[in-house]
């Protein structure tokens, strides 16, 4: 759990660093973790923690709305793999010797 918490620290300051100016993100996150773990037992996600954020949070809420639209880099990847297996197959079957030579 305190290695959970210091990652989830590490992350906040990152990304309030990456996208502006938003000091008191860090701090709000510390009380909203706090909030957030009395009335749950159970881990929450994004969404969640979001809706029961309170309003006041206003820097963390941003934080939590651009981490909810930042898309997964990881699908563009898997497509440019899954399109270079594709072109490189249909090379394959469509070489005939004289190409080769």
């Amino acid at each position: 759990m305190i290695v959970q918490a210091i990652d989830g620290e590490a992350h906040v300051r990152t990304l309030a660093g990456r996208y502006g100016d938003f000091g008191v993100a860090v701090s709000q996150w510390r009380l909203s973790r706090h909030l957030l773990t009395e009335s749950t037992a159970t881990a929450l996600s994004l969404t969640d923690a979001y809706v029961k954020l309170p309003a006041e949070f206003t820097d963390l809420r941003m934080l939590y709305r651009i981490a909810m639209t930042v898309p997964v880099t990881t699908a563009t990847v898997e497509r440019g793999f899954s399109k270079l297996t594709y072109v490189k197959n249909k090379l394959r079957s469509t070489m005939t010797q004289d190409r080769i030579e």
